[in-house]
């Protein structure tokens, strides 16, 4: 097993502990690493797939690189969603370490780290990788130490394990092409389920007559349809484009209080269940709509 041909990508702006991690990843046998304090930098590394490992400073621009994190995982940033993040923080104390709880990260390294720390840490992900949820709002790793009963979990490739046993570049992305399909089609079914959900909540809030509630349950639905619209070309569900541009068009009107709101309300319903049922296949995210009511998992990433 050989780290030589893992692609690692060092964002830390503080050139000593930039200079110290590259020196520590190169005593332990990386030779393929990019180290910047430029944010532009990170991003271009993900928009082009340069990289299997990032390990990023977690105290400066924390909004920024979580907000890029997540986008990737959420399979909107670059064409691999599944390198092996871990952020450099300065204590477990921070509040910023929270904030790495929704974008994805796989650990938390605290940057007052030694040689067999870092090297402790590194080799667990040579030899594992938790498997990875999909909700409402999170995708990455699983962080409950007692998942759901009704979590599906998804196995992603682990590109520091599988480069380091010798797979082929090509090979690996054959791999991560083929994981990005199965959680797109994750994610629809997830959004699907929220749709469902959210048509529930305006029915109930209506009956109740709370108008906020309402307003923020027709903004979550335009945002659920526009996510289905983007993800469902080159899916299993493809072909039911035309159900998906009415249930968009019906989402629109519900936000802008446009027409009638009980019509809109049922195609919206009667669209989603048409895509869902558009691609045959047994499985369900019975656990789905209670994704979006709690949002994502509370533990928090281990700590090295």
């Amino acid at each position: 097993m050989s780290t030589r041909n893992v692609r690692t990508v060092v964002f830390e702006p503080d050139s000593n502990i930039r200079s110290a991690v590259f020196g520590m990843l190169r005593h332990i046998g990386f030779v393929e690493i990019v180290e910047t304090g430029r944010l532009e930098a990170l991003q271009d590394a993900l928009v082009t797939g340069e990289a299997d490992l990032i390990l990023c400073d977690l105290f400066t621009m924390t909004d920024d690189i979580c907000a890029i994190v997540q986008k990737m995982r959420q399979n909107k940033l670059g064409a691999n969603p599944f390198p092996v993040v871990a952020g450099l923080v300065g204590d477990t104390d921070d509040g910023n370490v929270s904030k790495t709880i929704n974008a994805g990260f796989d650990s938390i390294v605290l940057k007052r780290i030694e040689l067999g720390t870092l090297q402790k840490r590194l080799e667990f992900f040579l030899r594992h990788r938790s498997p990875w949820v999909v909700t409402g709002d999170y995708v990455g790793p699983e962080r409950r130490a007692a998942p759901r009963g009704d979590t599906q979990h998804l196995m992603v490739p682990n590109p520091v394990k599988l480069i380091s046993e010798g797979m082929a570049r090509h090979e690996l992305m054959s791999r991560v092409s083929e994981a990005r399909m199965e959680l797109k089609d994750r994610k629809i079914r997830r959004d699907i389920a929220g749709v469902h959900w959210a048509i529930d909540r305006i029915r109930e809030t209506l009956a109740g007559k709370r108008d906020d509630d309402v307003r923020r349950y027709t903004m979550l639905l335009n945002r659920l349809a526009g996510e289905i619209d983007q993800r469902l070309p080159h899916t299993v569900f493809g072909f039911a484009q035309d159900r998906c541009d009415s249930m968009v068009a019906a989402a629109v009107r519900l936000e802008r209080g446009e027409g009638s709101m009980e019509t809109d309300l049922q195609l919206l319903k009667d669209m989603a269940v048409a895509i869902e049922f558009s691609e045959d296949s047994d499985e369900c995210d019975a656990g789905a709509p209670a994704a979006y009511a709690a949002g994502a998992p509370e533990a928090a990433p281990a700590v090295a």
